[in-house]
C-alpha cells in the first residue's frame, strides 16, 4: 500500500477493523507517499539572489547613464564649441592694431 520506501503502520482494535497509516520518508508526501514534496527555498538563498539581481540592475543603469552623458557631452562639444570657422570667414580675420607693441624709437647716431 505505501510507496517510495515508506513504513506502513496499522492501528485498530482488532484485525477486522483497522486503519493503515503510511510514514513517509524525506522527499515524499501524501496518503500513500506517492507525491514528491517540494521544499521551500532557503530564505538566505532567496535574499542573496534578490540582492544580486538588484545590484546587477543598478550597475546596468549606472553604465547606461554614463554612456548617455558621454555621448551628449561629445555631441554638445561638436556643435557648441568656441571655434567656428564659418563665423571667422564671415567676419574676416581682423587683427586689432592697437593691441600690438609699438616699435622702439630710432636711435640717432652722431
Amino acid at each position: 500500500m505505501c510507496q517510495n520506501a515508506a513504513t506502513c503502520e496499522v492501528y485498530g482494535p482488532d484485525e477486522s477493523n483497522y486503519t493503515a497509516v503510511c510514514l513517509c520518508t524525506d522527499g515524499f508526501t501524501g496518503p500513500v507517499c506517492a507525491e514528491e514534496s517540494v521544499s521551500p527555498p532557503n530564505d538566505k538563498n532567496l535574499v542573496a539572489i534578490i540582492v544580486g539581481v538588484l545590484c546587477a540592475a543598478l550597475a546596468l543603469v549606472v553604465i547606461v547613464v554614463i554612456v548617455v552623458l558621454l555621448m551628449s557631452a561629445r555631441k554638445k562639444r561638436a556643435t557648441q564649441g568656441t571655434y567656428s570657422p564659418s563665423r571667422q570667414e564671415m567676419s574676416g580675420s581682423r587683427v586689432e592694431m592697437g593691441n600690438m607693441m609699438k616699435p622702439p624709437p630710432e636711435e640717432r647716431l652722431i
